[in-house]
């Protein structure tokens, strides 16, 4: 029961927060494997992909229902465009997309690589490949990143994690 409850923690901070809680969450605190951990953070990002991309293309042919979540994306898209990172990342075009994708601070993350490849109007087809791509990067770089965090606190602290770890 206890197992459950760690993984399915770890499956909600993800969604709500990301990988940049979620991942170090999973490693530090859960004491997860960090394959487990990997897998389990480039799953949560891969469901997302098909439904934010239904959120930015469905929500014209539902206008009346969904009118404040489409004033939301419009909102986050003026945003998205007066950001001088994003612009300097839509200059690089479709390797932008990737690059956002796996940019885990601030205006990075899967919402707003969807967002950039929907802006952009990349191919559904490739937008999910750059995506993807993306996502793996970031997934990997944030749990290398947290692991080497978590073993040099180890080394300094002797802490292993507060739940599964003895």
């Amino acid at each position: 029961m206890r197992l459950f409850l760690l993984v399915l923690s770890f499956i909600v901070i993800e969604i709500f927060t990301g990988r940049k809680c979620g991942i170090p969450y999973g490693i530090g605190v859960a004491g997860f494997n960090t394959y487990l951990v990997l897998f389990g953070a480039l799953a949560v990002d891969l469901v997302q992909i098909p439904i934010f991309y239904s959120i930015f293309e469905e929500t014209s042919h539902l206008v009346r229902p969904l009118t404040k979540l489409r004033m939301r994306i419009i909102a986050s898209e003026r945003r998205l465009e007066s950001s001088r990172f994003i612009r300097t990342v839509r200059a690089l075009g479709n390797i932008g997309v990737m690059v956002v994708t796996a940019w885990p601070f601030g205006l990075g993350g899967m919402w707003s690589g969807v967002l950039l490849a929907h802006a952009l109007r990349v191919n559904r087809r490739i937008g999910y490949i750059l995506l993807t791509i993306g996502s793996i990067t970031g997934c990997f770089l944030f749990v290398c990143g947290s692991n080497a965090f978590f073993t040099w606190l180890h080394l300094k602290t002797g802490w292993l994690g507060i739940m599964l770890r003895k």
